[in-house]
């Protein structure tokens, strides 16, 4: 029922017509263009859609809009009194609570909604006005300082930051096996500086993907596969076609050039012809004048499919020989390491799949630009290996195929892969009109990329003194039905197999193995935690079995400055793993005291408490010989301030900060004079996907030279 709503917005009157039944996210964002609340699941678990109604915090994806009737509403939007931000808004970036920045918005309505009522908040306060709202990105340490700060403030106090950061410290240590370290100093190094998108995060400005707008925007929606694996005998789109409102309906026989995607290797369908592979296959796009008529219609679609026999395991996998990839690598001779072991062992691990669980469900933008080509705005990791790809998806060259890179609200290398900016791009042209694909959280986890699902044998022999002498393993992923990064991910399982230690002999077989379930794809560690977790799990067995403290077993068999690693790399310096060790040791050795006097023995019903350590390594970027390419632009612009387009993507890992903090230091100029432009292929230097390893790369340009020509 379309009705009259009367509310207090923010400080001022409001009143609009809407449906009733409309959720209040939705006319928050889609009617009154407050962009600043954030739908991260839709179903109330996530908060990034949190406002304040009548002094309480509450998810706006769970109230309908006629229950708003006369209600006093405050978003983000409306915390920041003209210029100057209010108090938890500037507690947050005082305090770098502020990462990716799409929770961020959520976060600070919850404190606003605790700091109004309540000035002198517990901790035990402050974490209970915060359970609802996640944040993927920073563990949360911060973010209570940054409530704890803001209520001094708003106390009227004059309080020191430093009082404030008490909850983890961290400093920088120079090893035995490397004296050199030094704290880094300077002007711009060693400061402390606010995000350089800080204050659009805190303000609730800053555009994330689903966030962009234009006047004539269509919407897409997505027909999904019905089935994990079988034929696609047909589409009745009559029914949906007949909806007030819906502009096409695309199918693959759209797509103006080949009908395949992938970052690496295209075999994934745009859109299903006739076979389809798993529950994420995109069958059709409906494209409408509101995301409401798409979803409806997308609905009607009629899906004709017949039921085929899959691989849901990856024992069936193998028995139907569909070994995607394999790795087969020898070291030295393990039959001999296993006559001389006095101690075997051996263990089955069996690792699920893991979603990555970014607050951002993915949306694509596709935009036509007549004679100009197609601009494809998306949450992306990876522009320049997307507009690649488009050039045979569109059939068009690269001069013609721009790719933003919004901001995104999360990665950890699941926005690595390319998932709708096909769609998107074909819709564009198809309609010439933008239009604009946004995920739900459903749908994101049934077509994204997951940590990959692994079953790994290891079996690992030591002498009585504990050095280790053999590792034969066997490592088995689930790449799910397309490439993607399968491949590559298995590369590097098998390439850190034997963790950071030097192990004489080893033999490792690695397959993937093309299944019918989710994809697998990149996530923190790339493969290489899958076996971490076995050889490490089977040291702390040596450990035991030897009667030999954990942490000396591993300063036995640690790599050093010219060990040789598993697959014969002869290292040469900067091998940091004995350090590491040591100084975990010397905290674990200072702080258990202290919990052992939380967890005294003996008294029943109380926990136990347990001391684990683990040693791992992993190569910095991509890594295996391959580059790591990048650069950046500067240009001195007619005011002074200095234009930096640098390569590069932000997904809340400081990058943008991190390149204008180096240009700072280097020039001699203030952090304020730049400005930075990243993440666009018509804008920047090529650059490969954006991984864990580029700000750490970036960085080590504060030791060399660095130069800026003008013109």
């Amino acid at each position: 029922m379309i009705k009259n709503i009367s509310f207090t917005l923010n400080g001022e009157k409001r009143e609009i017509k809407v449906e009733a039944s409309l959720r209040l996210l939705d006319v928050l964002r889609d009617h009154l263009a407050l962009t600043g609340t954030k739908c991260g699941c839709g179903e109330g678990e996530c908060g990034a859609c949190t406002v304040v109604v009548n002094g309480q915090a509450i998810n706006s994806c769970l109230v309908p809009i006629g229950k708003a009737q006369d209600a006093d509403i405050w978003t983000v939007e409306g915390l920041q009194n003209g210029d100057e931000l209010h108090p938890v808004q500037e507690a947050f970036l005082e305090m770098g609570a502020v990462q990716c920045g799409f929770c961020t918005p959520g976060m600070l309505m919850s404190a606003k909604a605790l700091l109004d009522r309540n000035q002198s908040p517990t901790p035990e306060d402050i974490e209970k006005a915060l359970g609802g709202n996640i944040c993927r990105c920073t563990g949360f340490v911060k973010i209570i300082e940054a409530v704890k700060y803001a209520a001094a403030k708003m106390r009227g106090e004059n309080p020191s930051k430093d009082d404030y950061r008490t909850l983890e410290k961290s400093s920088i240590v120079a090893g035995e096996q490397r004296q050199d370290v030094e704290t880094p100093k300077g002007r711009v190094f060693g400061k402390r500086l606010w995000d350089v998108d800080g204050v659009a995060k805190v303000t609730g400005a800053l555009k994330f993907a689903a966030d962009y707008e234009t006047e004539d925007m269509l919407y897409g929606a997505l027909v999904w596969a019905p089935i994990a694996c079988g034929k696609l005998e047909g589409l009745d789109t009559v029914e949906a076609e007949k909806q007030p409102g819906v502009v096409k309906i695309l199918t693959y026989k759209d797509v103006p050039g080949e009908n395949a995607f992938g970052c690496f290797k295209l075999d994934q369908p745009v859109f299903c012809r006739d076979k389809i592979n798993f529950y994420g296959d995109m069958l059709a796009l409906v494209i409408a004048e509101d995301m409401a008529t798409a979803r409806r219609a997308a609905k009607l679609v009629k899906v004709d499919v017949e039921e085929t026999d899959g691989a849901y395991t990856m024992e069936d996998g193998i028995a139907k020989d569909l070994v995607m990839a394999s790795v087969d690598h020898e070291m030295g001779d393990v039959e001999t390491g296993r006559e001389m072991a006095y101690l075997h062992l051996r263990g089955d691990f069996d690792m699920e799949r893991v979603e990555h669980g970014y607050l951002e469900p993915e949306a694509a933008m596709g935009v036509w630009h007549g004679d100009d080509g197609v601009q494809v705005i998306s949450c992306t990791q990876s522009p320049f290996e997307i507009r690649k790809m488009l050039t045979k998806v569109l059939n068009l060259p690269e001069d013609k195929i721009q790719v933003t890179a919004s901001p995104l609200g999360g990665a950890f290398g699941g926005k690595c892969d390319t998932y709708i900016e096909s769609a998107a791009a074909v819709a564009a042209i198809a309609v010439q009109r933008p239009v604009m694909i946004p995920l739900n959280r459903e749908e994101s986890m049934k077509l994204t990329t997951k940590r990959h699902a692994f079953k790994n044998h290891y079996e690992l022999g030591l002498s009585e003194e504990g050095k280790i002498l053999y590792l034969d393993t066997d490592i088995v992923s689930d790449a799910g039905s397309y490439t993607i990064l399968s491949p590559g991910v298995l590369q590097q399982a098998c390439i850190f197999s034997g963790g950071p230690y030097e192990i004489p002999n080893i033999k490792v077989r690695g397959r993937t193995i093309r299944t019918n379930n989710s994809q697998g794809g990149a996530f923190r560690g790339f493969g290489i935690n899958q076996s971490a977790i076995c050889i490490e799990t089977l040291l702390d067995e040596a450990a035991e079995k030897l009667n030999i403290d954990p942490f000396e077993l591993r300063r036995r068999n640690a790599l050093k400055v010219g060990s040789t690693t598993v697959t014969g790399e002869i290292l040469k310096q900067s091998v940091g793993i004995i350090d590491t060790i040591n100084e975990c040791q010397k905290i674990v050795e200072r702080e258990r005291p202290r919990f052992e006097a939380m967890y005294p023995e003996g008294k029943k019903g109380r926990k136990v408490l347990g001391i684990g350590m683990a040693s791992g390594f992993k190569n910095v970027g991509v890594g295996k010989g391959l580059a790591d390419d990048g650069g950046c632009i500067l240009t001195i612009l007619p005011d002074g301030r200095i234009e930096m387009r640098a390569s590069g993507v932000d997904m809340g890992q400081g990058f943008r900060t991190a390149m204008i903090q180096i240009a700072a230091e280097k020039l001699g100029r203030d952090p304020e004079d730049f400005i930075i432009v990243s993440g666009d292929t018509n804008e920047t230097l090529h650059h490969n996907q954006i991984v864990s390893g580029h700000v750490y790369h970036a960085g080590r340009l504060g030791k060399s030279d660095f130069v800026c020509e003008s013109g």
